[in-house]
Parts: C-alpha cells; sequence; structure tokens
C-alpha cells in the first residue's frame, strides 16, 4: 500500500537558477518538504522563465541506512527489470536484462555485491508507484518511492569512495527523471516550453 498523501508540509522559496555560459536558461524551482506518519514526500516544481524551451533532468540523492546492521546483512529490493551499462567514462551505451547479481526484483542478499549502476524500466504498484527497499536483519524496511513523473533509478553501495577507512554504512536510494548524459543523447530529457513547468514527486518512509 503506497504511502498517504501528508497533510501539512514546508516550502522553501522559489530558487531561481540565472543563465550561466554551461546552461543559459532562466530555470525557477520550488521545492515542497511534506512530513506525515507515512514519512517523507517531496515535490519539486520547475518553471522555465525564459524565451526559449529549455532542457531539463532531475535526480536526487537520498541513502538508506541499515540501522546497527552491516550493508552486507541487508537485503536490497529495487523495482526495475533492466541495468544501464556505461563505458571507461562511466556514460551510458545501452541497457540489457538486469540478470545475476543485478536482478534486484526480489529481495536479495548485498553480501559482496558492489553497485554503482543506473536501472530503468521500472515496476509499479497498484498506486502507481516504484519503490527501492533496504531490509535490515531485524525485518525493518528503509525505502525511497516514485510516482509515475520520474522512471529512473540510480543504487549506490559506495565501494567505489577513495577515503580511508571508509566502510560501507549505506545504499544511495536515487530516483532519476532520466540517466547520465541526457543532454548529449536526449534519452529520457525533459523540454519544458516558455512559462510552463515540469513537476516530479517522490519520497522516503520506514516499513
Amino acid at each position: 500500500m503506497g504511502p498517504r498523501r501528508p497533510r501539512a508540509g514546508r516550502r522553501h522559496p522559489r530558487a531561481p537558477a540565472p543563465p550561466t555560459k554551461g546552461y543559459p536558461f532562466a530555470l525557477t524551482t520550488r521545492v515542497t518538504y511534506r512530513l506525515s506518519d507515512a514519512g517523507l514526500a517531496v515535490t519539486v516544481r520547475a518553471t522555465n522563465d525564459g524565451p526559449t524551451t529549455l532542457p531539463y533532468g532531475v535526480g536526487f540523492h537520498p541513502w538508506l541506512s541499515p540501522g546497527d546492521a552491516a550493508v552486507d546483512e541487508c537485503t536490497l529490493r529495487l523495482d526495475a527489470t533492466r541495468r544501464v551499462t556505461v563505458d571507461e567514462r562511466l556514460l551510458p551505451t545501452g541497457d540489457v536484462a538486469a540478470e545475476g547479481d543485478h536482478d534486484f526484483t526480489s529481495p536479495r542478499s548485498l553480501r559482496g555485491i558492489a553497485l554503482d549502476d543506473a536501472y530503468v524500466d521500472v515496476v509499479r504498484d497498484d498506486a502507481g508507484l516504484t519503490w527501492m527497499r533496504l531490509a535490515s536483519p531485524d525485518g525493518r524496511e528503509a525505502a525511497v518511492w516514485t510516482d509515475d513523473s520520474m522512471d529512473t533509478w540510480q543504487v549506490c553501495t559506495g565501494d567505489g569512495i577513495d577515503a580511508p577507512g571508509y566502510v560501507r554504512t549505506g545504499v544511495a536510494a536515487e530516483p532519476m527523471s532520466c540517466i547520465a548524459d541526457a543532454f548529449r543523447t536526449g534519452d529520457r530529457l525533459v523540454r519544458i516550453a516558455p512559462g510552463d513547468s515540469h513537476e516530479v514527486r517522490w519520497g522516503a518512509t520506514l516499513l
């Protein structure tokens, strides 16, 4: 059962992003956070304040914590059936069926598995939500969901972090509207016409 729509929330002021050399478009975003017994819900609305259609993509970087457990003691479930392949620069080259150690359509142990991968072809529940869930040995689950405004996930176990003494302490569960390099490839790229807006919604909860 999907999270209930929360009743109360807090909005951040409109945050205009002025045109720059790398992104010469006038974009304004408004982020709304709502917290309820069902968890946290986040809505991001982006508006094109300029005179031309602009390219746009958005993503988020929450991490799921295993609590007192180690990541290797946890299982992961991810509602997506295909994994994005990349080259040596981590730029997307295509996608393949998520199989073996990359198949998380059912809960799978993370012991010995290193992930820094994007997933597409998401699976949705009866409420239209797609989920990523990290379950600890005691049965508790930390989860991130997104509605049909986004259809891509990135999952990362942090194994590539180059820091003295670093140990795996969580799993990044990142809902995204597009995969990397979308401005060049156009894959899943959003285009916002002058005066129009684009909105996404996602959230996090404990189960």
